[in-house]
């Protein structure tokens, strides 16, 4: 309802639950996973990223639909060590952590960061609830204190960052408006991000 047809978007419990459904509906062995985000964190943070595994005869794939900075936009094969490039030039490669389970990397500028792990503990719609209502209410939540949109375009991405509209080319900024107006803002949601306003 909120996703298909009232056109407002949604993050990951939202989109990659969508997904999970709607691959198993369409066929798929799906397994939901509860990730750590890992880019630019110095400690272990808490587990607040929903994705999505499919199996398929080749193996299986880590399908992620809900990451607003840069992120795989294909799935990434989930075999320890292999080296994943993606067509528009990112590169990727699963590890197996033996605390953390899985870990994603991606290649930036000659050097590997994490991206997200998992383990491989099955976890159910309930599960997400209470992760689920720390980022929308919790005072230490990121995504409750300002606009947080992004949508990928064939080269990179648009998003906006509280009052800051941004294009990039892969990782390189290209266009930024700062301190856009309401106006403004609502011309964004319309036109970039297609969400339908009441």
């Amino acid at each position: 309802d909120k996703i298909v047809l009232k056109h407002r978007g949604g993050y990951c419990f939202e989109l990659n639950g969508f997904l999970v459904h709607m691959l198993r509906e369409m066929g798929f062995t799906v397994a939901d996973r509860f990730a750590r985000f890992l880019r630019n964190e110095t400690t272990v943070p808490m587990r607040r990223h929903r994705v999505a595994v499919v199996s398929i005869a080749e193996g299986d794939y880590l399908c992620d639909i809900a990451v607003g900075q840069i992120a795989p936009r294909i799935p990434v094969k989930l075999e320890d060590g292999l080296v994943q490039e993606h067509p528009n030039g990112e590169i990727y490669k699963a590890v197996r952590d033996p605390r953390h389970g899985w870990v994603i990397y991606d290649l930036y500028k000659g050097d590997w960061r994490p991206f997200i792990s998992f383990t491989e503990d099955d976890q159910y719609d309930i599960d997400y609830i209470q992760p689920h209502y720390f980022c929308l209410t919790h005072p230490d939540s990121i995504f409750n204190k300002k606009y947080m949109l992004s949508i990928k375009t064939p080269s990179g991405r648009c998003t906006l960052d509280g009052p800051n509209f941004k294009i990039f080319h892969g990782e390189v900024l290209e266009h930024l408006e700062e301190n856009i107006s309401e106006e403004r803002l609502r011309e964004l949601f319309r036109e970039v991000f297609k969400l339908r306003l009441p």
